[in-house]
């Protein structure tokens, strides 16, 4: 029988999530299918339980004959996947000059943590979980570099969690340029003025409200992201799309960074490798050449 988990917002029951198992796979492992019910107009209260308990019945009945079907019929799988594929991907432009102009004006009057999170997103092109999952013990002041070991996710189920990145190749040493490391000294600065006596190392970068020890909520950092953004009558970006939107003077910047830093690992064999960040061009959608 599929489960019945109510969706809530504001103390108000607004949709149901469906879930069940509706067959396994060739190694036994089930296979789940799950789906959103969303409650009908004029649906009384007193009878939504019931309501959605019926809804649910229904879906998994068609859930599992949907799965038959494929089972007995594989093109039917081919043929969504084909039709996933041609979904466009919304294009992301790089800011024009004027834009980037503009962009970096308004940012000068913003808080300082948060011209520190945009510079770093966008310099870099880290992910917007890697960037607030930063702990100030991650900055390496004097190499100028920053070190990506973990990840911030939120899930309804379990809120903000703190894991590891995607990939064990996502673990990485990044250079930062020095305007962005002059902005996260000053910040650091800050931090210890409002935190008296406190050891830093282990405190994020950018914590959440419950204290600098607590991470932020990355759906927090995009809606005040996409804010900033349309207040300013800014290009729709979010941190996700921060670092390819970056303007082309980025372009010679990182790339007179990476030189640096070549000629930094291979002379100091005792330092860890450099990644270099995932920043792309606006127009080609590759990295920069050297």
């Amino acid at each position: 029988m599929a489960t019945i988990t109510p969706k809530e917002k504001d103390g108000k029951i607004i949709a149901y999530k469906f879930r069940a198992c509706v067959g396994r796979d060739e190694n036994g492992r089930q296979v789940s299918r799950a789906t959103t019910w969303k409650i009908p107009e004029n649906l009384s209260m007193t009878r939504l339980t019931s309501a959605a308990q019926r809804a649910a019945v229904d879906w998994e009945r068609q859930a599992q004959a949907e799965y038959e079907k494929d089972l007995y019929d594989p093109e039917r799988v081919k043929a969504r996947e084909i039709d996933r594929t041609k979904l466009a991907r919304k294009q992301v432009d790089a800011l024009s000059q004027d834009e980037a102009a503009a962009f970096f004006a308004a940012l000068q009057e913003q808080p300082l943590d948060f011209r520190c999170l945009l510079h770093l997103l966008i310099t870099t092109g880290i992910r917007r979980g890697e960037c607030i999952g930063l702990k100030w013990g991650d900055l390496d002041e004097k190499g100028g570099t920053i070190t990506i070991q973990r990840n911030v996710v939120y899930t309804p189920e379990s809120g903000v969690v703190v894991g590891t990145p995607k990939t064990a190749a996502s673990v990485r040493v990044i250079p930062i340029m020095q305007s962005t490391l002059s902005l996260l000294l000053m910040l650091k600065a800050q931090r210890k003025r409002e935190n008296p006596g406190t050891i830093l190392a282990d405190s994020f970068i950018f914590p959440g409200e419950a204290g600098i020890f607590e991470a932020r909520d990355p759906n927090a950092v995009t809606r005040r992201v996409k804010r900033f953004m349309k207040a300013h009558g800014l290009p729709d970006l979010s941190p996700t799309t921060c670092g390819t939107a970056a303007p082309p003077c980025f372009w010679a910047a990182e790339r007179t960074l990476r030189a640096s830093k070549r000629f930094w690992a291979t002379s100091t064999p005792a330092r860890p490798s450099i990644s270099i960040s995932r920043l792309t061009c606006g127009k080609c959608r590759r990295p920069p050449k050297n």
